[in-house]
């Protein structure tokens, strides 16, 4: 009996050895990664900072009006769909065109315009 006890309390002791390493590791990780941040912190601050700079110059920015010369614009649908169905622009007669509303909701186009803005 007194031996399935010495074995109980060394498996015990093994017990919270190990998940004593084990936390004193992922509390030297912590820290570490804390003072990592201390260096990349700094110039994400001032990116962020320029990020909003332009972007208030943007949305301050005038934006043309559409000008009565449809001509190129017509040229480069007939483009794009023709490379779309492998023909030749000649080929293709475009009647009429107009801008089509999006279906996404708003939010969905919010997520959309942030990833983009982000990524670049």
């Amino acid at each position: 009996m007194s031996l399935a006890l010495t074995k109980l309390a060394f498996g015990g002791g093994v017990f919270l050895f190990g998940f004593s390493i084990v936390f004193f590791c992922l509390i030297v990780l912590l820290y570490y990664i804390k003072f990592q941040s201390l260096f990349f912190t700094s110039s994400k601050k001032k990116e962020k900072t320029v990020e909003l700079n332009s972007k208030k110059k943007i949305e301050n920015a005038t934006v043309p009006t559409a000008t009565s010369n449809d001509g190129e614009l017509i040229a480069v649908i007939s483009a794009a769909v023709a490379m779309a169905l492998g023909t030749a622009p000649g080929n293709l007669v475009i009647k009429s065109y107009r801008r089509i509303g999006a279906n996404t909701p708003a939010w969905r186009q919010a997520g959309r315009r942030d990833s983009v803005f982000n990524k670049f």
